[in-house]
């Protein structure tokens, strides 16, 4: 008779990778984040399954970056050779400035060994999700932020036009709607061009440009593939011939070349400067300007 063996005792590791991925799917990024400091094989589990986030909102400037993600804070900012970390104290929300601050003696976006891993490895968002940046990026953070992100909507408010097309461009072409930019610096043509031979733009639905750029009737074949195009325009052809956009991208159906003009009344006017809000539907596509004259 063979000798009686006591079984070896099963541990949360011995789970089928079914019943773990079941157990953990519902989990939110920092539950996630908590789970994998267990030990190293939870770790290496947690980071095989792509984080997804509702939004993420990155705000970065030359001495400080700060981003919020599901709601949740986090700020870095630089001092001397080192960094101080902080985030929200959220066992105590009732202050305002309730937060808690680590102080590193190296700086801490250049180690990345604090930022949170989840926004840096696995980053997705959700369908529904929108990516907000804001500021001058630093370029200690071109590590960080150039990642391939799922967003259904993006919003940038941008001082260095590079870095907005480098973060654009990591944006998945095609789940990306819409998106809009806010520049602080008079645009050239020569920058948008940079945007428009980008599969973000391409594949968009819904564009829109927060500052005064040129374009002529030429520039329109840009925005054909669009539903909607909104931005500031600084008019290089009379009043009359933005009513020739219609024939100029040859549209033939009469119900949808539906052509609205008016005065914007939030506009003030000064001596012959006049600023005029234009609605035109060009086939499927809604383009809205606001011309300056």
């Amino acid at each position: 008779m063979e000798a009686f063996e006591e079984p070896v005792p099963k541990t949360i590791m011995d789970m089928p990778v079914h019943l773990m991925q079941k157990i953990t799917e519902d989990l939110n990024p920092f539950e996630k984040c908590y789970l994998r400091s267990v030990n190293h094989e939870f770790k290496n589990f947690i980071d095989s399954i792509p984080t997804v986030f509702e939004g993420i909102w990155v705000t970065a400037d030359n001495n400080k970056l700060s981003w919020k993600l599901n709601g949740k804070e986090f700020e870095c900012e630089k001092e001397d050779d080192g960094c101080t970390l902080s985030k929200r104290n959220f066992l105590n929300i009732q202050r305002r400035n309730n937060r808690v601050t680590k102080t590193y003696k190296e700086c801490y976006v250049k180690k990345k060994s604090g930022v949170p891993e989840a926004i840096i490895q696995n980053r997705q968002t959700s369908n529904e999700s929108t990516l907000v940046c804001v500021g001058d990026l630093h370029a200690e953070l071109d590590e960080l932020l150039p990642v391939s992100i799922h967003a259904s909507r993006a919003y940038f408010v941008a001082y260095d036009f590079d870095k907005t097309v480098q973060i654009l461009s990591t944006i998945k072409a095609g789940h990306l709607e819409s998106f809009s930019i806010e520049f602080e610096e008079p645009m050239g043509k020569e920058h948008f061009t940079r945007v428009f031979e980008t599969d973000q733009f391409k594949q968009a639905q819904i564009v829109e440009i927060h500052c005064i750029v040129e374009f002529n009737l030429e520039d329109l074949v840009n925005f054909e593939h669009l539903k909607q195009f909104i931005c500031g325009v600084r008019s290089l052809v009379e009043p009359e011939e933005i009513l020739q956009i219609r024939d100029h991208n040859n549209v033939t159906d009469s119900s949808a070349s539906t052509t609205h003009h008016h005065v914007n009344p939030n506009f003030k006017f000064y001596g012959s400067t006049q600023a005029i809000l234009t609605a035109v539907w060009l086939g499927s596509l809604l383009c809205q300007w606001v011309l300056f004259f």
